[in-house]
């Protein structure tokens, strides 16, 4: 470990003495300290295409995963980082970290060279069109990190560091809330399946149910569209109303609570507490449930 970076009872200190980590297993963790809905009012005009009602849902979301500068080292993906905390993919699985350096390079090249590059830290990325998920590996002075033996250097407190500083950049900031917004257009514009001429936007359009749906999409996005369509037959077969065309926003309110029955019998992590979550932004105000009431 560097001289500069050190463990005082639990705590991780780096250079100044400045605490960015609490001990845990083999690694740490940081909960981060800013949010999304903050970086919007620090940073009003970087993102004009982004709408209001997008903003509202990634931020409803982003409360079951972390903030800005939340980091996390000691669970079986090695390194986890940001509002949807991106990982470095578990074994010799792909993460999402990688998709989170290419826009930090993309927009950015400094940013990504003076935090990572100069580090000896690159990327690998899946083949992906425009609205792809974007995922691959994270590599280390030429070396691909693509089993657990490689990634075990990512629990290195010093990285956990580097990630930490790097998320107190503008630019980096910039990157974690473009990759959040972008992981919308991987399902809600598209078919529910092949055959299907209806798109996730035809069965879901209140802002409260896209985040429901984006909320699975992070923690499990293998299981979507799937999940969604369990809970949309289980409406149509007690109501009969299978064209979404003619729902209210009180039957996708029902066909939301048959969808969170359903995500709540798979293996996603905390599904029943992380929909509360996303639910009391409604009971709050800040996340609507009327039916169009999502503008992407």
């Amino acid at each position: 470990m560097p001289a500069d970076i050190h463990v005082r009872r639990r705590g991780v200190y780096g250079p100044n003495e400045i605490r960015f980590g609490t001990v845990s297993g083999p690694g740490l963790y940081n909960y981060g300290q800013t949010t999304i809905a903050q970086l919007f009012v620090e940073d009003p005009d970087a993102f004009p295409d982004i709408s209001p009602s997008l903003q509202r849902v990634i931020q409803s979301v982003s409360d079951n995963e972390g903030k800005m500068e939340a980091i996390n080292t000691y669970d079986n993906s090695f390194l986890s980082v940001g509002v949807f905390q991106w990982t470095a993919g578990a074994t010799t699985g792909a993460g999402e970290i990688a998709g989170l350096l290419a826009v930090v390079d993309s927009y950015s090249p400094g940013a990504f060279n003076e935090y990572f590059g100069s580090e000896g830290l690159g990327y690998e990325l899946n083949a992906h069109g425009p609205n792809d998920l974007v995922y691959g590996y994270l590599s280390l002075n030429g070396n691909r990190l693509n089993n657990t033996d490689k990634k075990r250097v990512l629990r290195e407190h010093i990285w956990a560091y580097r990630f930490w500083r790097a998320s107190h950049d503008q630019e980096v900031r910039r990157a974690e809330i473009r990759l959040a917004v972008s992981r919308v257009n991987t399902f809600y514009p598209k078919p529910v399946s092949a055959r299907s001429r209806f798109t996730m936007a035809d069965y879901i359009s209140s802002e409260y149910g896209v985040a429901l749906v984006l909320d699975e999409h992070v923690n499990r996005p293998g299981h979507v569209p799937g999940t969604l369509m369990q809970g949309v037959r289980d409406f149509v077969a007690s109501t009969g109303k299978r064209d979404p065309a003619s729902w209210n926003s009180r039957d996708e309110a029902a066909v939301l609570r048959a969808y969170i029955d359903r995500r709540a019998r798979t293996n996603m992590t905390d599904s029943t507490r992380r929909a509360d979550r996303v639910k009391a932004y409604v009971t709050a105000g800040a996340l609507s449930a009327d039916r169009h009431s999502f503008v992407p």
